[in-house]
């Protein structure tokens, strides 16, 4: 069995063995957070503009609706801003680790509704496991509660197939080391 949280704490503190391969989110993804939300600004800039222009024909201050349109372009503009920047700090925590005995991700959600529905931490032993490739894409299988289901890296760790061949090297890797063990064990 493998004990996801206590590979996370050990990945954290340093004390991870040498075999085990750690993947963390490239810097440069944090920034492409940031400009993400650059198209909703400039729709929220328009819809403001469009208000200001069809409610200043009602209302002759328009000085007053011009106030109102800065001042929510602002405090949105700002909270979306402090959300990035959770989002960056929650994003810096992500772990995906492949030891020699199986694959473990640490992914903290970063919306508010994900954090009630969304295990951060999941874990696949290969020894719960097998792995296919069709096509020229990889995938590990594993069967938690009877349902066969596909394990996926995040994207935020890097291109999933650099991250899958390195998962189909070590489940390769521990697949030979079961076959010995058994063939040790059939000859003693």
């Amino acid at each position: 069995m493998l004990d996801a949280q206590t590979i996370i704490e050990q990945v954290r503190a340093g004390v991870a063995p040498q075999s085990w391969q750690v993947f963390r989110v490239p810097k440069e993804r944090y920034w492409g957070m940031l400009l993400y939300d650059a198209p909703e600004i400039l729709c929220l800039i328009g819809v403001n503009a469009y208000l200001v222009t069809h409610f200043s024909q009602f209302d002759p201050n328009l000085q007053r609706w011009v106030i109102i349109s800065i001042l929510s372009i602002v405090s949105i503009g700002v909270f979306m801003i402090y959300w990035n920047i959770v989002a960056i700090r929650r994003k810096r925590s992500w772990l995906l680790v492949i030891t020699d005995d199986g694959v473990v991700q640490y992914k903290k959600n970063l919306s508010l509704v994900g954090q009630f529905f969304n295990i951060p931490l999941t874990s696949v032993a290969f020894s719960d496991a097998h792995m296919s490739t069709v096509g020229g894409v990889t995938t590990l299988w594993t069967h938690p509660n009877g349902m066969l289901l596909d394990w996926q890296p995040d994207s935020a760790f890097g291109p999933r197939e650099v991250i899958m061949s390195q998962v189909l090297t070590a489940f390769e890797s521990y697949t030979a080391r079961q076959h010995e063990t058994q063939g040790e064990a059939q000859h003693a």
